[in-house]
């Protein structure tokens, strides 16, 4: 009748009664109900940390930045995440319809369902796939499923992660296209194009470069430094310092080839970023030695050309100088004695004879249209003013016979009035006003010209201004620009500068400085 009861203490301890049987009975109903307690508590803990986790993997499947796809065994969507439905666009209703029904065409579906039906059938655990799916509104994206099998107890379910390649495939296609243009522009420049580690040793070389230095890629590479940056290392450190404080180098640079011989590269280099963040440095350069030689000879031959010019003028006005004068002196002689025989003829004539008066008076009013014509010619020639008076009076002179000939209103200023000047550059200066002077009477349709000429201590400086037509650009060759290249050519010869500001309808001005040192040397 009498049971021994053991109990345990949460300290350890073992007690032992021994209790009737209702005692027992009534002992074991209070254990299972505090048990019953315990266990309701427990589980309706387990219950809430299990929702809370419910909670928390909902809110994770449902922020996934990728489409999240749960199938059954024949291809039946059973659930998506909103990512999925964002790749299909609103109003696709995937769930409940083959994962294929979506696809961009009937070709896409049937290897879709095949690729996905196939794994499932041989049982891969996990599998991959890319397929052309349609949206809503009609655009194809690229998707690609990656997908795991497994069971939870009797079923057996697809799960697949679903990502939209589309831009990513994009992009890939214009990288390789950048890629592809840029090996083939890199591999077919007629430039050679170098590329450079920081320290400036080339990591590659297309074959111009290889061509133009005459060495071959791999030498080109192993040979450290490039020359072109300075063969000495203080120089080397120079130059890459240089580039790295302007982040570009324009310059032109020797270079010995590996025969010895010295070519003359035209370089360009610049600083770029790497793929990994690294400094690099792309040189293009380019053999400019036979060009530089050409160079050379067209400005020795420009220059004798112009040392030639020059002497033809020096020339061509010693000439004009020499006929003026004889134009004037000589023939004004024999003119001037041709009117004083008419006029003594004329004294000694007896009444009656009219007809002889009427005649030496033709012949008298011959003579002073002569004489007047020789003065003329030797004016053009070389105003004999000019040497008697200097530049000052030859073109007070000159204008007033422009304003008489044309009726153009012409203004001179000169400032100081009146100072000495060489005979070439006076020459110089009056012909750049006659050869103005007369593109104005032929071209400009001018009202107004002003002439300004001014000494200095910097030199001399003139302008001629009107305000007629203008003048467009005129093209290599055009005849009409020959007087202004003569006008050039002559300043330039004493050191000097011409510059031309014209534009259709706005007038034409003609600026002229010739430098002291110019003057100073003629004077000596």
């Amino acid at each position: 009748m009498w049971a021994l009861v053991r109990l345990t203490s949460t300290g350890g301890d073992d007690l032992s009664l021994q209790l009737s049987d209702y005692v027992q009975i009534g002992l074991i109903a209070v254990l299972v109900l505090a048990m019953a307690v315990y266990y309701r508590n427990r589980a309706s803990r387990i219950y809430g940390v299990l929702s809370y986790e419910q909670q928390r993997l909902q809110e994770l499947v449902d922020t996934l930045p990728h489409g999240l796809v749960k199938l059954s065994l024949d291809g039946t969507v059973l659930f998506v995440n909103p990512a999925y439905e964002a790749i299909l666009g609103e109003g696709q209703q995937p769930v409940g319809s083959p994962l294929w029904r979506h696809a961009a065409s009937d070709a896409e579906a049937g290897q879709l369902r095949d690729t996905l039906l196939r794994a499932i059938d041989a049982a891969e655990k996990r599998g991959s796939c890319e397929a052309q799916m349609r949206r809503a509104d009609g655009a194809v994206r690229t998707v690609r499923f990656d997908w795991a099998c497994r069971t939870a107890g009797a079923e057996t379910v697809v799960t697949a992660i679903a990502t939209d390649i589309t831009d990513f495939r994009q992009a890939s296609r214009q990288l390789r296209e950048s890629e592809r243009k840029y090996r083939s522009l890199f591999d077919q420049s007629l430039d050679g194009i170098l590329l450079l580690g920081s320290d400036g040793c080339v990591i590659a070389a297309n074959p111009a470069a290889c061509r133009i230095l005459d060495q071959p890629e791999q030498e080109l590479i192993g040979a450290g430094r490039w020359p072109l940056f300075g063969s000495e290392p203080a120089e080397h450190t120079e130059r890459l310092a240089e580039l790295r404080r302007a982040g570009y180098i324009h310059a032109e640079w020797g270079c010995e080839r590996t025969d010895g011989s010295r070519i003359i590269v035209e370089v360009s280099a610049a600083l770029f970023e790497g793929e990994e963040g690294e400094e690099r440095i792309c040189v293009v350069f380019r053999d400019i030695t036979d060009r530089k030689a050409a160079e050379t000879q067209l400005a020795v031959s420009r220059e004798e050309l112009r040392l030639l010019s020059n002497s033809l003028q020096t020339v061509q006005d010693a000439e004009r100088q020499r006929i003026a004068r004889e134009l004037h002196d000589e023939l004004g002689q024999y003119l001037t004695a041709v009117k004083l025989d008419v006029k003594w003829i004329r004294s000694r004539l007896t009444p009656g004879v009219e007809n002889i008066v009427s005649r030496l008076d033709s012949i008298d009013r011959t003579v002073d249209m002569t004489v007047a014509a020789v003065r003329r010619m030797a004016a053009n020639l070389r105003p004999v003013i000019l040497d008697d008076l200097g530049l000052t009076a030859a073109c007070e002179w000159l204008l007033q016979e422009f304003k008489e000939r044309t009726g153009i209103d012409c203004r001179l200023s000169i400032d100081p009035e009146d100072f000495e000047l060489p005979e070439a550059v006076a020459t110089t200066s009056f012909r750049v006003i006659q050869e103005a002077l007369t593109n104005i009477s032929r071209h400009a349709q001018a009202q107004h010209v002003d002439v300004r000429i001014q000494r200095a201590e910097t030199g001399l400086s003139m302008l001629i201004a009107d305000d007629g037509v203008g003048m467009a650009e005129r093209q290599p060759g055009d005849r009409r620009t020959l007087g202004l290249i003569g006008m050039r050519e002559r300043i330039h010869a004493l050191g000097g500068t011409l510059e031309i500001d014209s534009a259709p309808g706005e007038g034409t001005r003609i600026h002229v400085q010739i430098p002291a040192s110019a003057l100073e040397m003629e004077l000596v």
